[in-house]
């Protein structure tokens, strides 16, 4: 970087051509005020100029980090007062930093990051305490040696030779023995500029260009410039010798350009060339051959040509300036008067989508027509695809062109889509809103659906078929029920438009209820009481539909008198269907007893409920016959009997009946239960359990104690097999290490260990060998006696081959080990030239699974004739 200070003692401020610098390329900025910017700092972009009219003043609150001044790549800052900064400054690539007035802040919060093509520039004091700023400067231009800082120097913004800021010099009063002037002049071509000391009165002079090189023979205080640089003189006093300030030289020139803005254009048009460069310059020039001249005010002036009719030329010759006269040869541009822009449309519609009109398959459709303008005459606009406004579109897309031509026969084109969408709905025709009637379904409380009698609307579309279907709720029933039921239908066409409405299905009931059993006669014993009939008579009453209901005549019966009595019992149904049946009711002395449950047979410590089926009330006893059992209340109707020990037993309910003791029987034999009886399983397999891969193993499965009919469930590897519940399961599809087992339940009563599980039995299944031929035919010459065929692979363990010939003649091959990649093809060395036939198979001698047929054939080829050539 460069630090460059410039002393405490007064100075000139910036000469006017210093306020108007700016880095080009980027954008300007002025602040006229005081200014201080606390923590955020306004963007400062590259190649930006920034020019505060004051002091500056940057803050930090010492909680955010933020406060960095930031001067980007090529840009320049130039503040007039002092700044004043508690944090950082950053100077990236070929930045520019002037500092009129003083640089203050307080050290243990200043640091400076300047990128060494870059420079701050110091006109006032620098703050004691900051600590670490130095005055070094490692630029190539190093007017004095050491890092102790020069005040008072007149510093040119050239000095760091960073030309490219475009930043003008900078003028300062100073140390009069080190001045130069002018610091800075422009040169033209072919002239000089002259330099001179401030000191004229010095012993001697030396002037040297930038680097510090001696310049032979200037030895005055003043020196004539014909080459643009920057120079300076060595001022010798004595034994004094003083560095001058430097004077920077630049060169000067002149330019313009041309360009013609507005061709090609059309005959009888005006045309405008356009001239700039140099700002006040004379520019000669010739416009078709024709000699004149102008003034470029404001570096930039039009030359119009009034309803030109022909190609214009316009050549520039020369420019002149206050320094400079420069010749400008080949600079020339024409504007072509002809025409070859194409037309160009105003409007153009966009793409249309456009409704269906009622009851038609397509729409009238109107647009605005596309309008068209040109450089010169648009001569028509013409429909070249598709329809014109208010026609009729069809359904779909239809492709819309317009072209527009000029009279000279350029053209564009304009197109849009129109895409007109069915939006009409189908119409129903016949049947919709129609109340169909059928009798229910005998034996179904409704009509059971029959999709060739389910009626069904018709109709019809403008465009295209119509596909009809049921939407209501009842789209998924199989029967309808009784009464009316609303059915929805859709009619839709193939655009997805569609219309509901509705068709009315009655269901009639017209099937009688029945009465499930009319007995032929009831029997009861006499009792003191009239009951209800349908509390002797259990009659069920059976309808297609819920809610029947029954009667009877009588309804009641006496059964304090013995005797036979008519009765009518009468079924109704919802729909005021009926039925009937007649029975007569006797009154008698009889009533079997009842038990549950309902068994003949039962296990030792078994209880069984029994009751006397008297409903009217008298009296019994209980009395139990037999090897050993326990009644739980002999004196009542109903009562527990539990039998302790295995053999036959008599019940017998005893009651009072005229007078007379009466016994009603009942029967039980009970079995032992000691455990002596097992059940049991085991299963079996065969062939074996070590097959092949897909043979088909058949399980079996032996009972023990499973009584007369035995229930079974096979389980492979612990799993249900659905559907194998025999005593017999097959299989061919299953795997290495699968583990067949079978659960069975006797049928028997009073046995253990049921269910019972099975042994397992744990399947062993090979792969099927095969092998993998070059060639499945062999070729020799007849009278050889063999051949061979070659193998790349084999698998399943392979290790042998057979070979079966069809042909009887050539003896079969058994059980040949497979090596070596070749199987040997032994037959008949006097086989007749020709091709016989034999199917191949290898087997796993260890698990002697053995693979499919391959075909294979030998070609025996006759020998070649005597001196016969045969081909390698």
């Amino acid at each position: 970087m460069a630090l460059i200070f410039i002393g405490t003692l007064a100075f000139a401020p910036f000469s006017a051509k210093a306020a108007a610098a700016k880095a080009p390329g980027g954008s300007a900025t002025t602040i006229n005020t005081y200014t201080t910017w606390t923590n955020n700092i306004p963007s400062f972009g590259p190649k930006d100029t920034l020019i505060i009219n004051d002091t500056l003043i940057i803050n930090s609150d010492f909680t955010f980090s933020g406060a960095v001044f930031t001067i980007n790549t090529g840009a320049v800052c130039i503040i007039y007062g002092d700044l004043i900064i508690k944090n950082k400054i950053d100077l990236n690539i070929g930045a520019q930093l002037l500092i009129a007035g003083d640089l203050k802040t307080t050290g243990s919060q200043f640091t400076a990051q300047v990128d060494t093509t870059a420079a701050i520039y110091i006109l006032g004091t620098v703050s004691t305490d900051i600590a670490g700023l130095q005055c070094g400067d490692p630029s190539t231009y190093v007017p004095h040696s050491g890092d102790t800082c020069n005040y008072g120097d007149i510093i040119s913004m050239e000095d760091n030779e960073n030309d490219s800021t475009g930043v003008y010099d900078l003028f300062v009063s100073g140390d009069v023995n080190k001045g130069v002037t002018p610091v800075y002049s422009e040169l033209c071509g072919g002239e000089t500029v002259t330099i001179s000391a401030i000191n004229e009165t010095a012993d001697a002079y030396q002037w040297c260009d930038s680097s510090g090189v001696a310049i032979p023979g200037e030895t005055n205080f003043q020196f004539n410039v014909s080459q643009p640089g920057e120079y300076f003189v060595k001022i010798i006093e004595g034994t004094n010798t003083i560095i001058s300030h430097r004077a920077k030289v630049a060169g000067a020139s002149a330019f313009a350009v041309i360009s013609g803005n507005n061709g090609p254009v059309c005959s009888g048009n005006n045309v405008i060339f356009n001239l700039s460069g140099t700002s006040e310059a004379i520019v000669f020039y010739s416009l078709n051959g024709v000699q004149d001249s102008t003034v470029l005010w404001g570096g930039a002036v039009d030359i119009l040509i009034a309803g030109a009719l022909t190609n214009q030329v316009l050549t520039l010759d020369s420019i002149i300036t206050e320094s400079c006269n420069s010749a400008l040869v080949g600079i020339s541009d024409m504007v072509s008067v002809e025409d070859t822009i194409k037309p160009i449309f105003l409007s153009c519609p966009v793409d249309m989508l456009v409704d269906s009109d009622d009851s038609l398959c397509g729409a009238e459709v109107n647009y605005t027509i596309p309008t068209a303008t040109d450089n010169c005459i648009v001569e028509s606009i013409t429909l070249i695809e598709g329809y014109s406004s208010g026609d009729t579109f069809p359904l779909g897309n239809t492709l819309v062109s317009y072209e527009v031509a000029d009279a000279t026969g350029n053209k564009d084109t304009c197109s849009f889509y129109v895409l007109v969408s069915d939006i009409n709905p189908p119409v129903f025709r016949t049947g919709i809103r129609d109340t169909v009637t059928f009798d229910n379904t005998p034996g179904e409380c409704g009509w059971v659906i029959n999709p060739g009698s389910l009626p069904q609307p018709t109709a019809i579309d403008y465009c295209s078929t119509v596909t009809i279907t049921r939407t209501s709720q009842d789209t998924s029933w199989t029967v309808f029920p009784i009464g009316i039921t609303p059915i929805g239908f859709q009619a839709k066409d193939l655009s997805g438009n569609s219309i509901t409405d509705t068709i009315f299905l009655q269901v009639v009931d017209s099937e009688l209820p029945t009465i499930d059993t009319c007995p032929d006669a009831v029997f009861s014993t006499p009792f003191d009481t009239i009951i209800n009939v349908f509390s002797l008579v259990p009659i069920e009453v059976n309808d297609n539909c819920p809610g029947a209901s029954k009667s009877s005549n009588p309804i009641t019966v006496d059964l304090s008198v013995v005797d036979v009595v008519p009765v009518t019992t009468i079924a109704y149904d919802a729909s005021g269907n009926t039925d009937s049946c007649s029975y007569f009711i006797t009154v008698q002395d009889y009533t079997p007893i009842e038990t549950e449950p309902d068994l003949d047979t039962v296990c030792t410590g078994s209880t069984i409920a029994y009751t006397y089926n008297d409903i009217w009330g008298s009296k019994s006893k209980w009395i139990v016959t037999g090897p050993d059992a326990t009644i739980s209340d002999p004196n009542s109707q109903a009562t527990d009997i539990t039998f302790n020990a295995p053999g036959t037993y008599v019940i017998k309910a005893k009651i009072q009946e005229s007078g007379q003791p009466a016994f009603y029987i009942d029967y039980m034999t009970v079995i032992d239960t000691d455990g002596s009886t097992i059940a049991d399983v085991s299963i079996s397999v065969s062939p074996s359990a070590s097959v092949c891969d897909s043979t088909e193993v058949t399980f079996s499965a032996t009972p023990v104690n499973g009584g007369t009919n035995p229930a079974y469930q096979w389980m492979i590897n612990g799993v249900t097999v659905p559907g194998e519940t025999s005593s017999v399961f097959v299989s061919s599809a299953l795997n290495d290490g699968d583990v067949i087992s079978c659960e069975m339940i006797s049928s028997l009563i009073c046995v253990s260990n049921s269910p019972d599980t099975s042994n397992t039995i744990t399947i062993n299944s090979y792969p099927i060998p095969s092998i993998t031929l070059e060639s499945n035919i062999a070729e020799t010459c007849y009278a050889e006696g063999n051949g061979s065929l070659s193998y790349t692979a084999i698998s399943g363990g392979a290790n042998r081959y057979s070979i079966d010939y069809v042909d009887n003649d050539i003896p079969d091959v058994t059980n040949v080990a497979l090596s070596g990649g070749s199987i040997l093809l032994v037959f008949p060395s006097d086989k007749n030239p020709g091709s016989y036939s034999a199917t191949l198979t290898v087997d796993n001698s260890v698990t002697g699974c053995v693979s499919g047929a391959y075909n294979i054939s030998i070609v025996i080829s006759e020998l070649p004739s005597t001196g016969e050539i045969i081909p390698d």
